[in-house]
């Protein structure tokens, strides 16, 4: 090598070495507002433009009609113009159960019909521990309280579709064995590195710790997923059993999440009609 190439290799090893360990100090723990916005960024994307959303329930509801009484969907932040708002919104509910949409938007609503391609997959693992998923580590994976996990793929490319029914963030669901309601477009995760205040996993008056387990998993490419099992996708009017499906951590806020059945919210619990 010659002197200047030299110079740059060893700035390369040099940047690289400092990444890790911002990246190392993050992980296994809490993580302020700041913090979650830098996890927010990397699963967004700061070259990507469009709308995303962090809707939250108020974290002194203490128990699930109370919950869903105080869920606010808020309104919807243009990323990544916004960013400085959306730092905000993250700091003003500390006192809060937060979440976010992986998915972003070309409009102002939360609805598959305005989700732009994705760049990730993602699951809520429930009891699944991500570190045990092998050659379908996470990219990015977080402990939403004790046991309990969530986990996002990052890609390295766009694909339209890829969180439809039947397709790859239905088929890695069903093949990892995380919650089978949170495959959809529409989904909500919760804010890495944040309490969970849901009263099920209280101390007392205090919430349930969460914490970001890691921030630097595989990047994937699509053809990773190609040997995903196919799954089958309900049909048009068919009668699916909602007491089966949202039987998860976030209950109370899952049926908000079933966008991939294209239900209506208003009818009894238990069974709803499916609209394509």
């Amino acid at each position: 090598l010659t002197p200047t190439c030299a110079c740059r290799a060893r700035d390369t090893v040099r940047r690289a070495g400092e990444y890790h360990e911002r990246v190392a100090r993050l992980e296994n723990r809490a993580l302020t507002p700041d913090e979650q916005l830098k996890v927010l960024s990397r699963i967004w994307g700061n070259d990507r433009d469009g709308y995303v959303f962090l809707p939250w329930i108020a974290g002194t509801a203490r128990d699930s009609a109370a919950r869903r009484k105080n869920y606010h969907e808020g309104r919807a932040y243009r990323w990544p113009r916004e960013k400085g708002a959306i730092l905000d919104h993250l700091k003003s509910h500390e006192g809060d159960d937060l979440y976010f949409a992986p998915s972003l938007f070309n409009g102002k609503r939360r609805i598959e019909e305005q989700a732009e391609a994705e760049r990730a997959l993602w699951a809520d693992l429930d009891p699944v521990n991500p570190r045990g998923l092998g050659n379908r580590r996470p990219t990015i994976a977080w402990e939403s309280s004790p046991g309990r996990y969530q986990g996002v793929w990052l890609l390295s490319t766009m694909r339209q579709g890829a969180s439809w029914a039947g397709k790859e963030n239905h088929r890695l669901t069903v093949e990892i064995g995380a919650d089978p309601s949170g495959w959809d477009t529409t989904q909500l995760l919760r804010v890495p590195g944040r309490p969970n205040f849901k009263p099920d996993y209280r101390s007392g008056d205090d919430p349930a710790p969460g914490r970001l387990l890691w921030l630097d998993g595989p990047r994937y490419t699509w053809s990773d997923f190609d040997d995903l099992p196919e799954v089958g996708r309900a049909c048009d009017g068919e009668i699916v059993d909602l007491g089966r499906i949202v039987d998860h951590q976030d209950a109370d806020i899952g049926a908000l999440n079933l966008g991939q059945f294209g239900l209506v919210l208003g009818e009894p619990p238990g069974q709803q009609r499916v609209h394509f």
